[in-house]
């Protein structure tokens, strides 16, 4: 007889990391059941991308999964709010929200190098400050699962990047 792979009620979790701007890992975080009549897969499948959207993906149980932006349909990764959904056999389905932002994290790097390079005074800072505070607030919103308060932040991030004149050299 089969056993049944399944997640405990509200255990569906993972870390979701970009690598850079074109490969994501994935690390299952799962509370999956164990006995007699369950046991943990060694693979099981997701859904994952941008709103509504999004392609299966097979991830591991057990380890990290690298997955590619041209897997789940993109060139390179879109700054945005990732859905990510996964059904067990035993009917539950869990859906869960990260914020990506590889392009905009590496834009705060490249402007905060800037800053460092040239030897600016602290008061300098304050602005860049404000901004990663306000991108960790988006990445804690998508977490809660309020996807539409986190895209709000990451939009905002975005916008004050853009007025700080960044010259980004990311891609």
């Amino acid at each position: 007889m089969s056993k049944c792979h399944c997640i405990r009620s509200g255990k569906f979790d993972f870390i979701l990391n970009a690598i850079d701007c074109s490969t994501l890992s994935y690390e299952d975080m799962s509370d999956w059941q164990e006995s007699e009549k369950y046991e943990k897969p060694e693979y099981y499948d997701i859904f994952l991308g941008i709103g509504s959207g999004g392609k299966k993906v097979r991830v591991k149980a057990e380890g990290v999964t690298i997955i590619t932006a041209e897997e789940i349909g993109m060139a390179t990764l879109v700054d945005s709010v990732y859905c990510i959904k996964t059904e067990t056999m035993c009917t539950e389905a869990y859906i869960r929200y990260r914020v990506v932002a590889c392009k905009t994290e590496c834009c705060i790097q490249d402007y905060v190098y800037d800053l460092v390079k040239r030897k600016a005074p602290n008061h300098e800072y304050k602005d860049i400050w404000r901004i990663q505070s306000v991108l960790e607030m988006s990445k804690a919103s998508a977490e809660r699962k309020n996807a539409e308060e986190a895209m709000s932040l990451l939009e905002a991030v975005k916008e004050e990047m853009e007025e700080l004149n960044c010259n980004c050299k990311c891609k």
